[in-house]
């Protein structure tokens, strides 16, 4: 029914970071997401998740931390 990026540690509830919107049956977040210091440190700290919802489980029936890439640099 949705899916949003949250802002937490893993196994910890947190606040909608960013709303997904689903087009052919793919998740896609519309444009760029522009984060703060404070976001910037939760995503480096792997604190950001994507939190699908669905009918039978309201609030939230699949869970992932959005884990930030090491080493290399951001052209890589």
């Amino acid at each position: 029914t949705a899916a949003h990026i949250h802002n937490a540690p893993a196994g910890v509830n947190g606040p909608v970071v960013e709303g997904l919107s689903i087009d052919n049956s793919a998740y896609t977040v519309a444009g760029e997401i522009e984060l703060d210091a404070a976001g910037v440190a939760a995503f480096e700290a792997g604190e950001l998740y994507i939190n699908v919802h669905t009918a039978a489980h309201p609030s939230g029936e699949l869970r992932g931390q959005i884990v930030p890439p090491t080493g290399g640099s951001e052209e890589d």
